[in-house]
């Protein structure tokens, strides 16, 4: 089982090559995390989002995507 940080989930969402190992381990199903992580990964997005580095579409797209996760939370 592999525990993800929301970094790598803001990552994945965002399409950035660092996280390009997270969809083996989603598609696994062997990839969990603490609760914690929805509003973890929220809050990174609405930070981009104010700062203007993610625009609101792009947010809310990745917003779905983030829902959509194969993730256990735990």
């Amino acid at each position: 089982m592999t525990v993800v940080d929301a970094s790598v989930v803001v990552d994945h969402l965002l399409g950035a090559p660092s996280a390009a190992a997270l969809p083996a381990h989603l598609g696994a199903g062997t990839a969990c995390a603490p609760e914690v992580l929805v509003a973890e990964v929220l809050a990174a997005l609405r930070r981009a989002e104010r700062r203007e580095l993610l625009s609101a579409h792009r947010a809310e797209g990745a917003v779905a995507d983030l829902l959509a996760l194969d993730l256990q939370l735990i």
